[in-house]
């Protein structure tokens, strides 16, 4: 009998072990809250800020975790949360930098605009 009581410990404690290493794992997000945290990487389009966000919101690791798998599913982001088939990191400008903006080439042409015809 003492036998079998320790077989059942033993079944038990190994279960509890291995629901505590996946309990971060990831949680159900419910959709309208998953809406606002995309309009939120549409806006900023960084997993890093959108992480940063939910922590200060106190979001659990897990709801995170399924944020980063569920972005990475609908922008086809990589481990890194860059956009796949981009090889090289965005440019940001530095604080007080002038920005130079180039529009188009230097040899660009203009066609004539015909008058606006009113009825």
């Amino acid at each position: 009998m003492r036998r079998a009581y320790m077989i059942i410990g033993a079944l038990s404690l190994a279960c509890l072990s291995a629901c505590a290493l996946y309990r971060n794992d990831r949680q159900y997000i419910w959709d309208s809250e998953y809406q606002k945290v995309r309009d939120l990487y549409d806006q900023c389009g960084s997993v890093t800020v959108v992480e940063q966000v939910l922590r200060e919101h106190r979001w659990t690791r897990a709801q995170i975790n399924e944020v980063r798998y569920r972005l990475a599913q609908d922008y086809s982001l990589d481990e890194r949360g860059i956009p796949r088939g981009i090889d090289r990191e965005r440019v940001v400008a530095r604080p007080g930098a002038p920005l130079r903006v180039r529009l188009g080439s230097g040899r660009a042409i203009s066609q004539p605009v015909p008058p606006p015809s009113y009825y």
